[in-house]
C-alpha cells in the first residue's frame, strides 16, 4: 500500500518514539501520585490510561515546544 505524504506521518513518528521513552518513567510518576493521593493503585486500567493521556500530552508538548527557538534542545530527546 502506498500512502501519500502528510505531515502529520513525520508528527506520529517522533511522537510514538516519545511515547515510547517516557512511558516507563511516566508510569513511576503516576505510582507515585496514586500512593500520594491514596487512589487504589491496584487499577491497572485506571493506571494504564492516565499513564497513556499523559505520555501523549507530555510528547506533544515536547514536539511543540521543540519548534521555539528557546526550547529547541528538546529537539535531542526525539532526533
Amino acid at each position: 500500500i502506498e500512502v501519500k505524504s502528510h505531515k502529520i506521518y513525520r508528527f506520529l513518528r517522533l511522537s510514538s518514539s516519545l511515547i515510547y521513552f517516557t512511558h516507563l518513567w511516566i508510569n513511576s510518576l503516576v505510582r507515585k501520585a496514586y500512593t500520594l493521593v491514596s487512589v487504589d493503585a491496584s487499577s491497572a486500567c485506571l493506571q494504564f490510561v492516565t499513564t497513556l493521556a499523559l505520555s501523549i500530552i507530555a510528547s506533544c508538548l515536547i514536539i511543540t515546544l521543540s519548534k521555539y527557538k528557546r526550547w529547541r534542545w528538546l529537539k535531542k530527546l526525539y532526533s
